[in-house]
C-alpha cells in the first residue's frame, strides 16, 4: 500500500514534505505539510462507506465553509473529485484530503463556559446545514427509534440486542 505522502502526491496537486500519523481507529488520520501549508489525509475503513457518501460528507463540509463556518474545506483530487478510493489488500478504502484547521482540544476545567461555546457552535453547525442538500446519495443515519432506544438503555433489564 502507497504511504500517506504518496498518496497525497499521487492523487493532489501538492507535494507533501511530511505526513504524521494522527489517530488510528476506524480510519487513518494524517496531517500532511508541505512547506507552507498544512493538510489532513483520511483513509476511511474499508467496507465503511462508498465513495458518493464521502463525497456527501466533503460536499457537506464545502456548504459550511461558504456559510462562513470554520470546517475544514475539502481539497479536490487532480481529477477534479473530493473523495479517491485506495485499492487496498483488505479491500477498497476512500481517501480525502481537507484544508488544516488551527485549534487546540478543550482541557479541563470544564466549565459551564466551555459547554456553552461547543453547544452555540454545533447550533450554528446545524441551522447552516438544514438547508443543505447534495447532489451525492447517503445512507440514512437514523432508523426513527433513536429516543425509545436511548431510554431502553438507561431502564434496567430493558437492554436487547439492537
Amino acid at each position: 500500500m502507497a504511504t500517506a505522502m504518496e498518496l497525497v502526491a499521487h492523487n493532489y496537486s501538492i507535494q507533501p514534505s511530511a505526513a504524521t500519523l494522527v489517530r488510528s481507529f476506524m480510519n487513518d488520520v494524517y496531517r500532511i505539510d508541505t512547506g507552507t501549508d498544512t493538510y489532513v489525509l483520511k483513509v476511511y475503513g474499508t467496507g465503511r462507506l462508498e465513495a458518493d457518501e464521502v463525497r456527501w460528507e466533503q460536499q457537506l463540509a464545502r456548504y459550511l465553509v461558504e456559510a462562513g463556518l470554520p470546517v475544514a474545506a475539502d481539497v479536490a483530487t487532480t481529477t477534479g473529485s473530493s473523495a479517491g478510493v485506495l485499492e487496498a489488500p483488505e479491500g477498497p478504502r476512500c481517501f480525502t484530503l481537507t484544508r488544516w484547521v488551527p485549534g487546540s482540544k478543550p482541557q479541563p476545567p470544564w466549565s459551564d463556559g466551555l459547554y456553552q461555546s461547543v453547544g452555540a457552535a454545533l447550533a450554528r453547525i446545524h441551522n447552516a446545514a438544514d438547508a443543505f442538500t447534495s447532489t451525492y446519495p447517503r445512507r440514512s443515519v437514523r432508523r426513527g427509534d433513536e429516543p425509545e432506544r436511548s431510554v431502553r438503555c438507561f431502564t434496567p433489564g430493558a437492554l436487547s440486542s439492537d
